[in-house]
């Protein structure tokens, strides 16, 4: 059966603080979550934040969900990685990702410059570093060493995701990483992207797409009526597509609804941001509904998706009463 994970939102995007954060992973653990990623952009540091589930937990994954491939070098986020490993042991997932230009340039102030180029090179950097006494790596983008590597993982092979949206990415992903991230992207867009550049991907590194674990991460959101939880997800997408994914929907055949939404977000007019998100699109990239209605729709997802596993994405603006209750309703699925 498919395995659920949970993603939490920073930490100051969503109304809870580093306790709530650490008892919503606990409960998750409990609930039988296979992974418990933490979302990082412009708020917390989602490597401290695993850091302090590891200390509270005993078996859920911990993965971060995404660190973006600019805003840390490949020795930083290897010795992070093998660091989360030693905390907790067989635990740590690495997830990758390009993030979006907008947080790039307006909050970290990088160049957002050949990213899949930068996320090929930083995986096979980190790879090395993990595998070897010694990195001599000479890239386009990195060029490091010789040096010796001062660390080494508890466990050999800590996997390695990538949050995955266009072709080229999904073709590097299909040759390099361990896992898959798509981020609001519709169930049909995912299996066609598998069934496309992932497998072309994994054919040129002669091995399977069934290597690569597919997890989409997908908003959520429960509430007493349908039309209440539609709006919970409604206003999340619109803050996504001020943070750049309003180019991604456009892809997936939207259409313009989510530029002109990032473009209200930005102007401080929430209201009318979420007013601009089509009900079509609300139900092709999230899970809402009743208690009743949530499960079923969960299962049609991941069913047309093709998925291995699931991570859930509570809204930004949940609770932590509503991201437990949520967790509460999904245990032992």
């Amino acid at each position: 059966m498919t395995r659920l994970d949970l993603l939490l939102p920073e930490g100051k995007v969503g109304n809870y603080g580093m306790q709530d954060t650490i008892d919503l992973a606990q409960a998750a653990e409990s609930a039988g979550f296979h992974t418990v990623w933490k979302g990082e952009s412009y708020s917390t540091n989602a490597l401290m934040n695993l850091s302090a589930i590891a200390a509270r937990t005993e078996r859920i994954r911990l993965g971060t969900g995404i660190t973006n491939v600019f805003s840390r070098s490949p020795a930083l986020i290897a010795m992070s990685g093998a660091t989360l490993d030693k905390l907790a042991p067989e635990r740590a997932t690495l997830g990758l990702g390009v993030s979006t230009e907008p947080v790039i340039t307006g909050w970290y102030g990088l160049a957002y410059d050949q990213p899949l180029r930068r996320t090929k090179e930083l995986i096979e950097v980190i790879r090395e570093m993990f595998e070897t006494d010694e990195i001599n790596y000479n890239g386009d983008i990195f060029d490091i060493g010789p040096y010796p590597v001062g660390f080494s993982p508890e466990h050999e092979g800590i996997p390695i995701y990538t949050a995955a949206m266009g072709s080229a990415n999904c073709r590097l992903t299909g040759e390099y990483a361990d896992g898959w991230l798509p981020v609001f992207t519709p169930p049909g867009a995912v299996a066609k992207l598998r069934d496309g550049p992932l497998q072309a991907g994994a054919d040129k590194a002669n091995r399977s797409v069934a290597d690569i674990t597919i997890t989409p991460v997908v908003t959520t959101a429960i509430a007493d009526t349908d039309a209440e939880a539609k709006a919970m997800t409604r206003r999340s997408l619109a803050q996504a597509m001020a943070v750049g994914y309003n180019g991604l929907v456009e892809r997936f055949g939207f259409g313009r609804p989510g530029d002109a939404a990032a473009a209200h977000w930005r102007e401080g007019n929430r209201a009318e941001a979420a007013q601009a998100i089509p009900d079509e699109m609300i139900d092709a990239l999230t899970v809402y509904g009743t208690t009743e209605n949530y499960r079923s729709r969960l299962d049609t997802y991941i069913e047309t998706a093709g998925a291995d596993r699931l991570a859930v994405m509570p809204p930004y603006t949940a609770t932590p009463d509503e991201i437990s209750h949520t967790i509460s309703v999904l245990e032992g699925y």
